[in-house]
């Protein structure tokens, strides 16, 4: 499960105005995590527009007009964790690629930071996800969906 939560102004006309242009991201972002492995639907992308006076960056209300819009992302982990430094530095350069043309290349400014939590306190539907290389997951993958380990 990456959960990822999107913060950004609806004051914006820009990157993250349109369904559309939040759906390119989403999918760009799950993209990240099936290209190794992981089921789609692991990945859950929450988009928050905010009034420009509910985000503020230096004290100052982020409008867009004054200064470049503002979008924080954060994202949490708890299907995998990164066992070194150096992975964790390659996916945050493979975030950096994902995000350039969104928001970067839109005029955008933005800030990012990543959690991983504990893989024991995670459920869906109630089930505790397969590991990784068991039958159940290879279930999970192909369906796309949680299906319950009674049915396998």
């Amino acid at each position: 499960m990456p959960r990822w939560t999107i913060y950004h102004s609806d004051a914006d006309t820009g990157a993250l105005a349109t369904p559309a242009a939040r759906a390119a991201l989403a999918r760009a972002i799950t993209a990240l995590y099936t290209r190794v492995g992981l089921p789609a639907f692991y990945v859950v992308v929450l988009f928050h527009a905010l009034p420009p006076t509910q985000l503020y960056v230096g004290g100052e209300a982020n409008d867009g007009v004054r200064r470049r819009p503002f979008v924080r992302l954060a994202f949490e982990h708890v299907a995998r964790a990164f066992e070194s430094r150096e992975m964790k530095e390659r996916f945050l350069a493979k975030i950096d690629e994902v995000l350039k043309p969104h928001l970067l290349d839109q005029g955008y400014d933005y800030e990012y930071t990543g959690a991983d939590t504990d893989r024991d306190l995670w459920r869906i539907n109630g089930v505790a996800p397969p590991r990784e290389d068991t039958p159940a997951f290879e279930a999970w993958k192909r369906e796309n969906r949680a299906v319950p380990l009674e049915s396998l």
